[in-house]
């Protein structure tokens, strides 16, 4: 049963996605080998580009957003499960064979704490063969490195080395709210 799914999910990305490219007007660009599901939402506004390079494969109550001029790159080979939410205002780069667990959410911005609206914006880049474990955080401006785990449940805020085990807690927390 479970391969009658896989496959009747690349016959129907073979149709569906050449078909999502051209009503987006050239704003999503992808390999034709996607395993993207019918529940996996492409939010592309105003500037957004969502390019996936290779494979991606998504599961269902996905979440990939670009807008406002963000730029979301998938290099290849890359997989996001459930309810994962990736949300792009400026730049977010995945490499290939990266693996990310349910419940992730990964942003480019926050909102600006002085004037209460603005957003603040800064890439984030999570390197090749990187696993990012269930119910992480991952926020502006983060670079992980490649060979790296995420443990389940961590919200980074900084940058993770190269071939680095982070384990599962609230991780290089700077200052608290005032």
């Amino acid at each position: 049963m479970r391969k009658i799914k896989y496959i009747l999910c690349i016959v129907s990305n073979y149709i569906r996605m050449p078909l999502v490219k051209l009503f987006s007007g050239g704003k999503i660009k992808s390999s034709p080998q996607q395993i993207i599901s019918m529940k996996t939402e492409l939010d592309v506004g105003e500037g957004g580009i969502i390019n996936i390079d290779g494979r991606v494969h998504t599961e269902k109550n996905v979440l990939l957003s670009a807008r406002n001029g963000g730029k979301l790159h998938f290099a290849g080979r890359a997989y996001v499960n459930r309810n994962s939410m990736i949300v792009c205002r400026k730049e977010i780069t995945i490499g290939k064979g990266v693996t990310i667990g349910p419940n992730v959410v990964i942003y480019d911005h926050d909102h600006d704490m002085v004037t209460k609206g603005n957003l603040v914006c800064a890439p984030v880049s999570i390197g090749d063969n990187t696993w990012i474990g269930a119910g992480c955080t991952i926020l502006k401006g983060v670079t992980i490195g490649k060979n790296s785990v995420v443990a389940a449940g961590t919200i980074l805020t900084k940058n993770v080395p190269d071939n680095t085990v982070i384990r599962n807690h609230i991780t290089y927390m700077t200052k608290e709210m005032s």
